[in-house]
């Protein structure tokens, strides 16, 4: 009984983190305007190779929220997420700037606060897993099933 209901938590969590980081790197992966935003933000942050930079971060968290929004790869999904979360709050944090200004129109990156609250969950989800409700258990029932007729 009690292992059923600490499957509920990942029902509130993983829409919270995927929707979420969805919201924020799909206009930079998908649209000109929002990469060009991105890239201008990661250059006044100072990090190498905002290009390139841009583009990985947003295909990461597209990726990303999508899976955990499904449940997919939740654990390895979390992890990433949580590392580049990490990364990107300890290097404006030491830039020594603050949060950078996105250009006029653009969506500004989200700020310490939602960061922390993104770590948090993504920590929460690597922890507990995607639950009971997400499609990591479909494919490892799959898995199972398919070594089994082997």
């Amino acid at each position: 009984m009690l292992k059923d209901r600490t499957q509920i938590p990942q029902l509130a969590i993983r829409p919270v983190v995927g929707l979420g980081m969805l919201y924020h790197s799909t206009p930079a992966l998908l649209t000109a305007d929002g990469y060009a935003n991105f890239v201008h933000m990661l250059k006044q942050a100072g990090v190498p190779w905002p290009e390139l930079a841009a583009a990985i971060v947003a295909a990461l968290e597209c990726t990303g929220g999508f899976c955990i929004l499904i449940g997919a790869f939740t654990v390895f999904f979390s992890f990433l997420l949580a590392g580049e979360l990490c990364v990107r709050i300890v290097s404006i944090y030491l830039s020594g700037n603050g949060f950078p200004d996105p250009l006029p129109g653009g969506q500004p990156l989200p700020s310490y606060e939602t960061n922390l609250f993104y770590i948090l969950f993504t920590t929460a989800l690597i922890n507990a897993g995607g639950g009971k409700f997400a499609a990591d258990t479909l494919i490892w029932a799959w898995v199972k099933k398919s070594s089994a007729e082997d």
